[in-house]
């Protein structure tokens, strides 16, 4: 758990997944305040699904997080191992690793983002994901419903993750909005 949540922060330590996350988003100039508002809800205690309301977040967002905590928190453990492993452990790596080739993101243009990457696709592929793989099969054990439930919680990661990343992707081509001067 701790190897999942937690890493070498760049010449400092320690810290989160998650705050490398936000570090790398920063460092790009990608904006936080909606992730960092909606965090600051779920701390007051507001339900996902308002919190996701309240900040704004757009639909494609809205309906992958809301599909994630759904599954962590109301899925049988075998549904929420695979989920996690075929939506996140396994793609992550060529997800990120074709990022990488494609933007050709220089460790001097964006230390940070690239480290983010570099580490998902390295602990992913060598740790994560057989550790997951493992886990997995031990709590199917045969069994033939656990096995229809985990391709269907695999299959509806693997759509939630598509739909969010060809909602980004169109957003990325559309125009610009110009402020009139």
């Amino acid at each position: 758990m701790l190897g999942e949540e937690s890493d070498d922060r760049l010449g400092h330590g320690h810290y989160s997944h998650f705050e490398l996350y936000l570090d790398a988003m920063r460092e790009i100039g990608a904006s936080t305040a909606q992730i960092e508002r909606f965090i600051e809800l779920q701390k007051q205690g507001v339900h996902y699904a308002t919190a996701l309301q309240q900040v704004n977040a757009g639909q494609a967002a809205s309906a992958f997080v809301t599909h994630t905590l759904d599954t962590a928190l109301h899925a049988p453990a075998h549904s929420v191992a695979a989920a996690f492993l075929h939506g996140r452990e396994s793609v992550i790596p060529l997800m990120f690793q074709g990022i990488l080739d494609d933007w050709g993101i220089t460790v001097e243009q964006a230390p940070t983002f690239r480290y983010y990457l570099e580490r998902h696709i390295e602990v992913d592929s060598e740790d994560h994901g057989p550790a997951a793989e493992q886990l997995l099969a031990r709590l199917v054990a045969g069994d033939a419903q656990r096995e229809t439930e985990v391709y269907q919680a695999a299959i509806a990661a693997v759509e939630s993750r598509v739909q969010l990343w060809d909602t980004l992707r169109m957003s990325m081509r559309a125009p610009l909005m110009q402020a009139s001067a």
